[in-house]
């Protein structure tokens, strides 16, 4: 009996070191927030003058439908409450064609969500403001298959001066 205990939480010991090694990335590699679904790969930190990339990695094995991916949700943290950037994706009257509702998502595949640090208004003309610096959130939409069910996730990152 205590043979099978021993070798139990020998067993246990082994899983937790090499799950700790597994979240372990190189100094040269990005951050990663792994949920399950996506696995996030960014910088935690950029400043104004960066383009913030997060590149979301589709970890299931099973595909899923991205909602709204040209259009994705990000939000700033002001006095305790998210506030959400506005951000253009089509510039002021220009007629561009609608973006896509959705993108299906394979297994293992990759999506890159790209930003650079601004706010963007239409009145009457094109205005352009630096975004605050602060806490913000990626906010990630996905359905998994023919579910009307909707799955939010989101990724954390500062923008610094």
């Amino acid at each position: 009996m205590k043979i099978l205990f021993y070798c139990t939480i020998a067993g246990l010991l082994g899983i937790l070191a090499c799950k700790s090694t597994q979240n372990n990335t190189p100094d040269n590699s990005l951050p990663t927030l792994d949920n399950g679904i996506w696995r996030f790969e960014a910088k935690t930190s950029f400043s104004r003058k960066d383009t913030v990339k997060i590149q979301l990695y589709h970890e299931s094995k099973e595909a899923v439908r991205l909602q709204r991916p040209l259009e994705m949700k990000l939000e700033v943290e002001e006095k305790g409450t998210w506030r959400t950037i506005k951000k253009l994706y089509c510039p002021c009257q220009q007629g561009c064609p609608n973006p896509p509702r959705d993108r299906e998502m394979a297994p293992q595949e990759r999506f890159t969500f790209q930003w650079i640090p601004v706010e963007q208004f239409c009145e009457p003309s094109l205005k352009t403001l630096p975004a605050p610096v602060g806490k913000y959130r990626l906010i990630v939409n996905h359905m998994v298959g023919l579910e009307k069910k909707m799955y939010i996730q989101h990724y954390l990152f500062k923008i610094t001066k």
